[in-house]
C-alpha cells in the first residue's frame, strides 16, 4: 500500500511476489495466487525494462502446480521466458531454467529434467555462490548426480552442502534435506530415523506448501 501510494508499482510488485512465496510455502495456495496475480499485474510494462519483474510470473507457477492447475503454471513460465527476451541476464536465465527443471520433475519427465539440470550446472559452474536459488541448485545437482553416477556418491556430496554453502539461509537447506531423504530411500529403501526426525521441521515451522512442493517433485 505504501509503494502504491507513491506510485512505485515495481516495488509493490516485488513485495507482492515475496508475499506470494511466503503464503505458498505455508500451504495457503489461494492467498499465494492472489498475491502472485497482484505482483504480475503491478509489474506491467516495467517487466520490459526490469527483467527481474518478469520472474514474478515464474514465481507464481509453483502455487498453480500444487492445486493441479498445470496449464496455468506452464503459461506463467512461458510468459516469464517471453519477457526475459532472447538473451536474458545470467541470473534470470538461471532462475528460468530452474523453474523449467522443477516443473519437469512434477510432470515426471526425468529425461527433460536431467537435460535442463545439465544446462543449469553449466551456467552455475564456478559461480555457485551467486546462484539466485541455491537450495534448488543443489537439490537438482544431487538429483542428476544420483542418476548419472550413484546415489551413494550423491549422498556423500550432500553431506557437505547443508553446513557449508547454504548455512547463510536455512530455508534453502530444506531443499537439500528433501534430496537427502530421497537419496536414502534409493540406497536403503527407507529414510533413517534421524532424517524422519529432521523432516519434522516442515511441521514445526508450518511449511506445508514447501513440503508439498518437494513431494510433488518426488523428493518426499
Amino acid at each position: 500500500e505504501l509503494a502504491k501510494r507513491i506510485g512505485d508499482d515495481a516495488r509493490a510488485s516485488i513485495v507482492a511476489a515475496n508475499l506470494c512465496g511466503v503464503e505458498g510455502g505455508r500451504g495457503e495456495y489461494a492467498e499465494a495466487i492472489r498475491y502472485g496475480q497482484m505482483s504480475v499485474g503491478w509489474a506491467g510494462t516495467n517487466s520490459q525494462s526490469n527483467p527481474i519483474l518478469g520472474l514474478n510470473h515464474s514465481n507464481l507457477a509453483d502455487w498453480y502446480i500444487l492445486p493441479g492447475c498445470d496449464d496455468k503454471a506452464l503459461q506463467c513460465i512461458e510468459t516469464a521466458e517471453t519477457l526475459a527476451g532472447p538473451r536474458p541476464r545470467w541470473r534470470v536465465r538461471c532462475a528460468l531454467l530452474t523453474e523449467r527443471a522443477s516443473f519437469a520433475l512434477v510432470q515426471g519427465n526425468t529425461q527433460l529434467a536431467l537435460d535442463l539440470i545439465g544446462q543449469i550446472e553449466g551456467l552455475a559452474r564456478g559461480r555457485e555462490s551467486a546462484f539466485p536459488l541455491p537450495g534448488s541448485l543443489w537439490k537438482l545437482k544431487l538429483f542428476r548426480a544420483a542418476h548419472l553416477g550413484s546415489a551413494d556418491e550423491a549422498l556423500a556430496l550432500a553431506s557437505g552442502v547443508g553446513a557449508g554453502r547454504l548455512a547463510k539461509c536455512p530455508y534453502y537447506c530444506l531443499d537439500v534435506l528433501g534430496a537427502w531423504a530421497w537419496l536414502e530411500r534409493r540406497i536403503i529403501g527407507r529414510q533413517t530415523d534421524q532424517t524422519d526426525a529432521e523432516l519434522e521441521i516442515f511441521r514445526t515451522l508450518g511449511l506445508r506448501g514447501k513440503k508439498a512442493l518437494l513431494t510433488a517433485q518426488g523428493f518426499l
